[in-house]
């Protein structure tokens, strides 16, 4: 019993009061330390009945956290098949790992795709402030990604493979845009809008003389691809909303439902599909609906590439539904939230270059990986110098500038 136990080795060591649970306390756990408690005086009490199931407790234990252990027991093959496993934070699992993929990941569980609606409403008026920041973020975002190659939500690596056309039209036509002039302006807009058509006709959506939206049979995607085509219609639809011109702004507000209709399916694809690829392939070279010839690659490097591709499309759900949640709450003075999704915090993940680095890190340190809603705990339990970028906007935008503010200083 916890209650019998003696502060562990690492706490007793700070001098910092220890939580006593097991198999690990909880400050241990959220460091990513060992935990190592001192031999408990001889008891008669004996455990008289094992749970009848590892994964019943799935869904009442603490979902907030992912230690670098637990991260190093499924990189390493650490855990023994032959007997069931603790259960560790998230109540996931990770069983031996062999040269195929026969666990699951620890981003990619079923519970860490599930879409938490709290708060339902936000019933009051927000701070246009906020609002507006939020929009200025984003925009800036996306320059940064024509400037670098990448951005808090589209990966350094995540097009390095394959880059899918409509991506590569959004890009050209993004540039465009931003190097446009007074005089060539209503040609560039010109342009997006017959850019914005083309990608929705490619996806079987078109609209009639009345703004009503006519759907024919969607292609089906790999979650490349999904990623790629959302990325190119919110590139559009950021440039129609914003520039100012009402002929854009017109065209674009109804057609906001298509994407976010895009980013459910993308994040129902990534749900049933990624757990479900082998280590011999790498998710970011698949093409639709066919499986490249193996080639010589590390599982630490495939495994690398399915974290990538699974967390843009957990950053791209947030991005694109909060800018269209801010949109409408500028618009309206009120809106509904869209909720969040389980994304990694840590600083230093998101822009590891390379296998190693990302195993390093994931391995050595805490990465952070909760809900949106469940990030205010990080300001009693971490740093600002350990939340990445997108981390911080997104506290920003839930919990206010003004805290987040506070908690730098």
């Amino acid at each position: 019993m916890a209650a019998d136990l003696k502060a562990c080795s690492g706490c007793a060591k700070a001098k910092r009061k220890c939580g006593r649970q097991t198999p690990a306390c909880q400050r241990c756990r959220d460091r990513g330390f060992d935990c190592v408690y001192p031999p408990p005086k001889p008891s008669y009490f004996v455990l008289s009945e094992a749970p009848t199931s590892p994964l019943a407790d799935t869904f009442t234990g603490d979902r907030t956290s992912l230690s670098g252990l637990t991260t190093a027991e499924f990189l390493n093959g650490e855990i023994n098949v032959a007997s069931p496993p603790e259960p560790a934070d998230l109540s996931v699992h990770f069983p031996h790992c062999s040269t195929t993929w026969s666990s699951v990941a620890w981003f990619l569980s079923p519970e860490t795709w599930e879409i938490d609606r709290y708060p339902v409403t936000l019933t009051t008026a927000p701070c246009n402030g906020v609002l507006k920041r939020h929009i200025r973020s984003t925009q800036a975002w996306l320059e940064q990604w024509i400037a670098t190659g990448s951005n808090p939500f589209i990966h350094s690596h995540l097009y390095a493979t394959r880059f899918p056309s409509c991506i590569q039209v959004a890009y050209t036509t993004l540039s465009a845009y931003l190097n446009r002039t007074e005089a060539n302006t209503e040609t560039i807009l010109r342009i997006v809008e017959d850019r914005t058509n083309e990608l929705l006709l490619e996806n079987g959506v078109t609209f009639g003389d009345l703004g009503q939206e006519n759907n024919t049979a969607s292609p089906q995607l790999e979650v490349l691809d999904h990623l790629a085509r959302i990325h190119a219609l919110f590139v559009y639809h950021t440039i129609s909303l914003f520039d100012g011109d009402i002929r854009s702004r017109s065209l674009a507000e109804p057609r906001c439902h298509v994407l976010n209709r895009w980013v459910s399916q993308m994040v129902d694809c990534a749900r049933h599909s990624l757990s479900q690829l082998s280590f011999a392939f790498s998710p970011l070279d698949l093409t639709q609906g066919s499986l490249p010839a193996p080639y010589p690659t590390s599982t630490t490097e495939n495994l690398w590439h399915t974290w990538i591709l699974s967390e843009s499309v957990r950053r791209t759900w947030m991005t694109v539904t909060g800018m269209y949640a801010v949109y409408h709450a500028l618009q309206q003075g009120w809106t509904l939230c869209p909720g969040g999704i389980m994304f990694t915090n840590s600083q230093g993940v998101w822009q590891a270059e390379t296998a190693s680095a990302w195993e390093k890190i994931c391995l050595e340190g805490v990465v952070m990986f909760m809900q949106r809603f469940e990030a205010e705990r990080l300001f009693s339990e971490a740093s600002p110098s350990d939340v990445d970028e997108f981390g911080k906007r997104m506290m920003e935008i839930t919990f206010g500038i003004k805290k987040v503010e506070s908690w730098k200083e």
